[in-house]
């Protein structure tokens, strides 16, 4: 049998988009037929429901699962999509928790089951986002056109190399085109800062507030889920070109 693949969305800085990126792809490959299981990794400060539309939901944790509490097929399921799951973020944080092999078992368990399961970490490097990474496949780092979060990045691409994962991808959200240029400043100039290959660009996109406030974010059609769908495409290994700017 098949194992499904494992990823982990990382940034340095909070803001750039990488909850609402990893809800995104979510929904792009539930749309194109593949099993998907979203866990949100940020304990005490979960929102990936919320982008999912799926608030209202009793979801249960990934502690729960780690704990043994419940099996893995009790995920809830996405009131649209049959293929797309979801894994809560523990409302407490509790110190070592969660236990790392406790952890890694759940991910053996859920490549087993899924197409594809997304890791959508707190931003920065703390145990839990290490820990995803470590269990990862490949390793998607997303950062902004500022230089905070672009130094940030990089130095979380480095970090990443240190734990030997070689399978990491850029992409860089809540491009302004003008904005860009006004800096004087290229995606390939980010690309070096960062050391990381580009997998994709995310444009800023008032839509996606609207959506999201109005439980809709999964109905969206334009703008950044015409983004969201090529990264998946590329995801895919379908050969969609990657824009530069």
């Amino acid at each position: 049998m098949s194992l499904g693949e494992v990823i982990a969305f990382l940034a340095g800085t909070g803001g750039m988009g990488k909850t609402c990126l990893t809800a995104g792809l979510a929904v792009a490959l539930a749309n194109a037929g593949k099993r998907v299981l979203c866990v949100d990794c940020q304990e005490g400060l979960g929102t990936l429901d919320l982008y999912l539309g799926m608030e209202q939901q009793d979801a249960l944790s990934y502690a729960d699962i780690c704990r043994g509490d419940y099996p893995l097929s009790r995920a809830a399921a996405h009131p649209q999509l049959d293929r797309l799951h979801y894994l809560a973020a523990p409302v407490r944080v509790i110190p070592g928790q969660p236990e790392p092999e406790a952890f890694r078992n759940m991910m053996r368990q859920a490549s087993q089951a899924y197409d594809f399961v997304l890791l959508n970490t707190a931003a920065g490097l703390a145990d839990t986002a290490l820990l995803a990474a470590q269990c990862a496949h490949r390793c998607i780092v997303l950062c902004g056109m500022d230089d905070p979060s672009i130094r940030t990045a990089g130095r979380v691409a480095d970090r990443l190399q240190l734990l030997g994962k070689t399978d990491c991808r850029l992409v860089v959200g809540r491009v302004q085109t003008n904005l860009l240029r006004s800096m004087k400043r290229t995606v390939d100039d980010i690309i070096d800062q960062t050391g990381l290959p580009l997998l994709g660009l995310v444009p800023e996109d008032t839509q996606l507030l609207l959506l999201t406030a109005a439980g809709k974010f999964s109905t969206g059609k334009k703008w950044s889920f015409a983004a969201f769908q090529r990264i998946a495409k590329r995801i895919q290994g379908q050969p969609v070109p990657v824009p530069t700017r």
